[in-house]
């Protein structure tokens, strides 16, 4: 970086060296609540993806390992959980730091 003053008759220029950290990004991922009944097929699970910075084209899918013969319950934890996998087609995944929420 120079600096150059407005008076170069009684000054003169300068220059320095900083540094620039560059942290990554947070982006979170959070898939929303469902419900279904026994013996029914899986809805179409969604979810919220926040903080890809435009044009790195991160986007989420939403799964669960629940099936139709799965036991009545509320399921927050483990495979029957609604989890989001990213997909990240440009490789820019390791620019942000992620939080990831499971669904209920």
């Amino acid at each position: 970086m120079t600096f150059t003053p407005t008076d170069t008759a009684d000054y003169s220029s300068q220059n320095a060296t900083v540094t620039l950290t560059v942290n990554k990004a947070p982006l979170s991922v959070t898939p929303t609540a469902a419900s279904r009944l026994y013996d029914v097929a899986n809805p179409t699970f969604t979810g919220t993806l926040t903080g890809v910075i435009p044009g790195d084209g991160i986007t989420a899918t939403y799964s669960s390992g629940a099936t139709l013969t799965t036991p009545v319950g509320v399921y927050s934890t483990g495979a029957n959980a609604i989890a989001a996998t990213l997909v990240d087609p440009n490789n820019k995944l390791a620019n942000y730091s992620v939080t990831q929420n499971l669904g209920r």
